[in-house]
């Protein structure tokens, strides 16, 4: 669906709402420091923390619109819905990769808090898929408001910092913004209501 085809601009693959599937892989230095923004040591670990939720919970809202996706009758929701999909296994290999160069780097006893993220998607999963469905569209819209406040402010928080890090935070935050409302579209066209 989204692959380039001759002639064509890179707009032209993206879906009717603007999602683009890229496929980047963003390499962190061998020499990459934990705080990677030496200017906002605090906030480089705050985005570190968030780096190592997302190989847990990427898979698990992904699923859930997968899911959904069997239930979906609308064509165009439908293709929305497998380019959200794609954007997010790009995020989680991202972010998988990211958190093996943290752990690395100094910080092994992030291996047993990914176990118990592991367990805890684990049972968020056994949920009705309405219930995984509302998540999904719950965490969206944060991470919605989140990346609208980072881009904004971009210069402040990503100004001074790796550049390898700041480039997968903002492409990240930008696929965040295009994708913003397919999950709450797809909770509306399955379930409607709040």
């Amino acid at each position: 669906m989204l692959a380039q085809r001759e002639g064509e601009t890179r707009s032209e693959q993206k879906t009717p709402q603007g999602i683009l599937v890229r496929k980047v892989q963003v390499e962190i230095p061998e020499d990459f420091k934990p705080y990677w923004n030496p200017a906002k040591p605090v906030f480089s670990q705050l985005a570190n923390g968030a780096s190592t939720l997302l190989p847990y919970m990427e898979p698990f809202i992904t699923n859930s619109i997968r899911q959904a996706s069997k239930h979906i009758t609308d064509r165009a929701l439908l293709e929305e819905a497998k380019a959200w999909m794609a954007q997010e296994a790009q995020h989680f290999k991202q972010h998988r990769r990211f958190n093996e160069v943290l752990i690395a780097a100094g910080y092994p006893e992030l291996r047993e808090r990914e176990k118990q993220m592991e367990r805890e998607y684990q049972e968020l999963g056994k949920r009705s898929l309405k219930y995984q469905v509302a998540y999904t569209a719950g965490f969206e819209v944060m991470a919605l408001s989140i990346a609208h406040m980072l881009i904004e402010q971009r210069e402040y928080f990503f100004g001074e910092a790796d550049g390898h890090v700041a480039s997968m935070w903002l492409r990240h935050l930008i696929e965040e913004i295009e994708h913003k409302n397919l999950a709450f579209d797809v909770y509306q066209h399955l379930y409607g209501g709040h």
